[in-house]
């Protein structure tokens, strides 16, 4: 997963797509792209956007938003 974001005027950073299994999604929030593993990805462009008919294992579900890092980064980032 990644994005591609652009520096403006007044070092104003955009984000133009999303990046997800080596596929380019411009950003577009009334735009759904179907993933191979059945989930419903939309690039937005504050957000990724996944809706999947059930939860998947590698990411947390969190109801608000937050500026924590995920438990399943933890150990990976060494925290």
């Amino acid at each position: 997963m990644g994005a591609g974001l652009r520096c403006l005027e007044l070092n104003k950073v955009t984000k133009d797509y999303c990046l997800v299994n080596k596929n380019s999604y411009f950003v577009d929030p009334q735009h759904e792209h179907k993933l191979s593993n059945g989930c419903t990805f939309i690039c937005h462009h504050q957000k990724n956007i996944y809706k999947c008919p059930d939860q998947l294992a590698y990411l947390e579900v969190m109801k608000t938003a937050t500026t924590r890092i995920p438990s399943t980064l933890r150990a990976e980032l060494g925290f």
